[in-house]
């Protein structure tokens, strides 16, 4: 399967530091036994699944984030690394 991703380093502006987060736009066709295995696969303390909005959202976009474990309802730095991927 190929899934385009960035890993970014949030709270730093130099390369191997801050806070690394694994992010998936477009994660839309994605189920969550998937989003789980990929998690899993980069070992980060969280993975950001951004997806479009529901029809009839007042939002753009909605955030999922999963550790190697489970899913987490919500995650400040991978926050941070989906916003500016």
């Amino acid at each position: 399967v190929d899934i385009p991703f960035s890993v970014v380093n949030s709270f730093t502006s130099n390369a191997f530091e801050g806070n690394p987060a694994a992010v998936i736009l477009n994660a839309n066709t994605l189920d969550h036994e998937t989003m789980l295995r990929i998690a899993r696969q980069f070992h980060l303390v969280e993975t950001t699944f951004v997806l479009s909005a529901p029809q009839n959202s007042d939002f753009d976009f909605e955030l999922r984030y999963f550790t190697p474990t489970e899913e987490v309802s919500l995650a400040i730095h991978p926050t941070i690394a989906a916003l500016v991927s």
